[in-house]
């Protein structure tokens, strides 16, 4: 599979239903240093999988993934968003990482927890 970058445009929005987005780089040494380059996003919204950048990666829901809390393997078609939060535990190599970019439940637990801290 070739990676060409991905021109990133983040925006935001609000909503009630968990977002998970996960962001696939690749490491560029050419330049002296190493540099990383996106190659694609998945976005995860409840059952929905949307694909930004590299069309391949479609593939990918196909991944069993190890949840490391519960030692269960997960798949997206059982649970989506278990199996987004847990997909960086298998692409660790540094030949292509994956990140949990943004989770709006995350995202809401943290804030809840600011308001109740500040009260």
């Amino acid at each position: 599979m070739g990676y060409d970058s991905l021109a990133l445009e983040r925006v935001g929005s609000t909503r009630e239903v968990p977002m998970i987005e996960v962001q696939f780089s690749v490491p560029d040494g050419s330049v002296g240093h190493v540099e990383w380059h996106v190659v694609a996003i998945l976005v995860i919204d409840g059952p929905h999988l949307e694909i930004q950048g590299d069309p391949d990666f479609a593939e990918v829901r196909d991944i069993e993934v190890l949840d490391v809390e519960t030692g269960q393997s997960v798949t997206f078609d059982a649970d989506p968003e278990r199996w987004a939060r847990n997909l960086p535990q298998a692409f660790r190599s540094g030949d292509l990482v994956c990140e949990v970019v943004t989770d709006s439940s995350a995202d809401a637990i943290r804030e809840s927890g600011a308001i109740a801290a500040g009260a």
